[in-house]
């Protein structure tokens, strides 16, 4: 996760976007960098886009609700030369646009629980999903310690990006539907 004493470095990271995104007026900060980047176009034909920083702008509120409503976690605001010196070159060049005030983040604190009125649990995790690092132990080791007895747990990993039903590769794609059709038909 992103947050505490077990918190997977790499994914912290990999989440410093969300500080980002919860900034007030994010989709239009910096000559509206995340419209431009990831707003306007999703980077696949497949995936939505918006047609104003405004319109993208309402996206991004879920950040901040899920944060405030205590469901989400958020990761600690790195510097960027602590980004720098553990290799994220990426994340240092976004915290040197957008900046910020390093802090330890904050544990989300309405936490689900055991997972039990849900009989067949499908996770897909995206292999090359640079933003949710769903192959990395705090994932595949974690998840399945929230799902109650009698329920089925499924872990499928796709060679994709973050959109796992628009992967590059169309037979990528193809095992996602597959396994979403066998997890709700219960077979």
């Amino acid at each position: 996760g992103v947050f505490g004493p077990t918190a997977d470095l790499q994914q912290q990271m990999a989440s410093q976007y969300i500080t980002m995104f919860v900034l007030p007026n994010s989709a239009t900060l910096h000559g509206s960098y995340w419209f431009n980047t990831i707003g306007r176009t999703s980077g696949d034909s497949n995936s939505g886009s918006f047609v104003t920083a405004e319109d993208f702008q309402k996206a991004l509120w879920w950040y901040n609700g899920a944060i405030d409503a205590g469901v989400f976690a958020m990761p600690p605001l790195m510097s960027e030369s602590s980004l720098l010196s553990h290799g994220s070159v990426a994340a240092a060049m976004l915290r040197g646009i957008f900046g910020g005030t390093p802090n330890a983040g904050r544990a989300a604190t309405h936490r689900i629980g055991n997972v039990s009125a849900v009989p067949r649990i499908l996770y897909v995790c995206g292999s090359e999903d640079s933003a949710i690092l769903c192959n990395r132990p705090y994932a595949t080791e974690g998840t399945p310690r929230f799902i109650s007895p009698g329920s089925t747990y499924t872990y499928l990993e796709v060679q994709c990006g973050h959109s796992v039903l628009a992967c590059s590769a169309s037979a990528e794609t193809a095992k996602v539907v597959a396994a979403v059709i066998r997890n709700i038909e219960g077979s």
